[in-house]
């Protein structure tokens, strides 16, 4: 039984570790020349085919969706100033960069780069078959493809042919735990305890008007009776 606990551990390290050796690198994926192409049942029973192609020579990045529509962007992740060029319903258009997209920003260029990240991620990431780390399987052309297109367009990062590129892998925070506000931090002064004043009220006689001064005043200017 130890044997075999052992066994399957090198197993599991072997494996782990073949993974790691055949993780491309930054120079590895930008260098690269692939076409995947990845497809899936999409809306309406089945009846409409999720189809995303992605076609990649060094620096040109095109990637072609089709659900109900076909939408192509064309990305140069070399080329200055930061632009994609979008071919929808049978035109061409160029989007530039003007700034970082957020949630606040609104431009036809943070719309066209949202969509293509997210066919991406939706369509090629999510149903791509093969290993992530493998640039030759069509998972790993996949991410290859997204994480060059995140930096050009999120990080504004220009690649070049001639020169070692950026890397193209970041440290993302899953679920960041935010800062202690300000206020927080200082030490709370906890407020003394007041007790509310104890009101008095006058005794209420049951069955009977309580007597103020005017009616003692009657009371004793009345005559005392005669025997």
């Amino acid at each position: 039984m130890q044997w075999l606990k052992y066994s399957n551990l090198l197993v599991l390290i072997l494996i782990s570790s073949n993974v790691y050796a055949n993780k491309f690198s930054s120079q590895e994926c930008l260098s690269s020349k692939y076409k995947t192409e990845i497809k899936h049942k999409g809306k309406f029973f089945g009846l409409v085919e999720n189809k995303i192609k992605i076609k990649k020579e060094e620096c040109l990045i095109e990637v072609t969706f089709k659900g109900i529509l076909e939408t192509t962007w064309k990305v140069d992740v070399c080329r200055e100033p930061i632009h994609m060029k979008v071919t929808s319903k049978g035109s061409q258009d160029v989007y530039k960069r003007s700034k970082k997209c957020d949630k606040t920003t609104k431009s036809d260029f943070c719309y066209y780069r949202k969509e293509l990240l997210e066919n991406i991620q939706d369509h090629g990431l999510i149903f791509a078959e093969g290993q992530r780390e493998d640039i030759k399987q069509s998972h790993g052309q996949a991410y290859c493809s997204y994480l060059l297109l995140q930096r050009y367009l999120d990080d504004g990062v220009v690649f070049s042919s001639f020169e070692a590129p950026k890397n193209i892998y970041k440290e993302q925070v899953a679920c960041a735990v935010p800062a202690p506000k300000k206020e927080e931090l200082l030490p709370t002064v906890s407020s003394p305890v007041t007790t509310p004043p104890i009101q008095t009220s006058k005794p209420i006689l049951r069955g009977m008007r309580p007597i103020n001064e005017e009616d003692s005043k009657d009371l004793n200017s009345e005559e005392k009776p005669k025997f």
